[in-house]
């Protein structure tokens, strides 16, 4: 488990894990690149901004959200049983506090 924040084109910012197997410098630019190009599928076929992806993989999960305001990528590395509404909500309040502080 663990948190990045990332910029909007993926250079790392800060991250927090204990996870040493994860590709910290990699793992920004594409997570951020797989959100950018959502974006753009969920505009184009009229369904709105994307504004969550959630990755679930054999090992454990992926979260990300974008704030447009502060121009930052949160993600969150979960384990494989993690409570994802939660965790949803959380990043959901850190980008409004974000936000809020400009």
């Amino acid at each position: 488990m663990g948190v990045g924040v990332f910029s909007e084109v993926g250079e790392l910012l800060c991250i927090i894990t204990k996870n040493e197997d994860l590709n910290k410098e990699r793992i920004g630019i594409t997570l951020c690149n797989i959100l950018t190009h959502a974006k753009k599928i969920t505009e184009k076929i009229g369904f709105g901004r994307t504004e969550f992806i959630l990755i679930e993989s054999e090992t454990g999960s992926f979260l990300a959200i974008n704030s447009l305001k502060t121009k930052i990528n949160l993600i969150l590395f979960l384990g494989r049983n993690s409570n994802i509404p939660k965790a949803k909500m959380l990043l959901q309040k850190s980008v409004m506090h974000l936000e809020k502080r400009g």
